[in-house]
């Protein structure tokens, strides 16, 4: 597949349709669409309460866990909307103690927002390619809480990469995007990180779309990434960087943030950790004798 100044060029059967596309609606989109006026989401071992009323959303703690994961949802939200690669897209909520935290209504996204919040994100990744401050991408990864000790002493694949350090979202798909009058708004902070990079949110809301389409399992798309999978490779191009830098940055740092919704790699169920030990194991062997290929069954 080829790839152009302007992102991948991925099309399915019809020329004009992006392969990148989502096909469908989250569940919990649909409950938003009809108005639903309260729904409760899973969201690891707790649960949060949801309250659509007009003009507003109202974000309700059950639980001691889940009012930590509320405030700190709110600040991170606050710091983002103080950034400066942020100030323009992030909603941050107004804290509601002890109770929660509310938040404007704006509109649902629709599947036909895609090429414009896709040509946005384009954009974007120009500013990243112009931002004033990089870091090493050993660094970020052994920055990370739960994946970072994963990362073997010497990690030749990583010597002298680099990614702008823009801040990032962490959890940057379709479906946190919402609309407002005249353009995008982005909501859900949780997993926001100053020392991040946009890098990984680019290739997260385009790998999103890929594992809400084909429901494969999130650990092994992950454990089958290559360089020459078209997304990377464009990303690799944008920024100068090595391509198996980035497959092992994105890795690592996507299961970092999976096994932090649960808490830490105890709260993971045992199939999944399994999973993750896995794939981290694979990518902390690539990073070790310079990315060379393995296998994953």
């Amino acid at each position: 597949m080829n790839t152009t100044d302007r992102g991948p060029a991925l099309l399915s059967g019809s020329p004009r349709r992006d392969a990148l596309q989502p096909e469908r609606y989250p569940p919990t989109h649909s409950a938003i669409s009809r108005e639903r006026p309260v729904m409760l989401i899973p969201m690891g071992t707790w649960r949060r309460q949801l309250v659509f009323l007009p003009g507003l959303v109202l974000k309700l703690v059950i639980g001691a866990r889940h009012r930590r994961a509320v405030e700190r949802e709110a600040c991170r939200a606050r710091e983002a909307a103080g950034h400066g690669f942020w100030s323009d897209l992030a909603l941050p909520p107004r804290r509601l103690p002890p109770f929660g935290m509310a938040m404007r209504r704006h509109g649902a996204v629709r599947l036909g927002d895609y090429g414009e919040i896709n040509r946005m994100l384009l954009d974007r990744l120009d500013r990243a390619r112009d931002w004033h401050e990089w870091r090493s991408v050993d660094a970020m990864i052994r920055a990370a809480p739960h994946t970072g000790g994963h990362l073997p002493a010497e990690a030749p694949a990583l010597v002298g990469a680099r990614l702008p350090m823009t801040s990032m979202h962490g959890d940057l798909h379709m479906f946190n995007f919402v609309r407002r009058e005249e353009d995008f708004g982005l909501l859900d902070w949780e997993w926001y990180d100053p020392r991040g990079s946009f890098a990984f949110d680019f290739i997260d809301f385009r790998f999103a779309n890929v594992l809400t389409n084909s429901g494969q399992n999130a650990y092994r798309f992950m454990a089958g990434l290559t360089p020459d999978n078209p997304t990377i490779a464009f990303v690799a191009r944008k920024l100068d960087i090595d391509p198996w830098a980035l497959v092992i940055h994105y890795v690592f740092t996507r299961v970092n943030t999976m096994i932090s919704r649960r808490g830490g790699l105890e709260g993971v169920p045992a199939d999944q950790r399994a999973g993750a030990e896995r794939v981290l194991g694979l990518f902390a062997a690539r990073a070790a004798r310079g990315g060379s290929a393995g296998g994953f069954r």
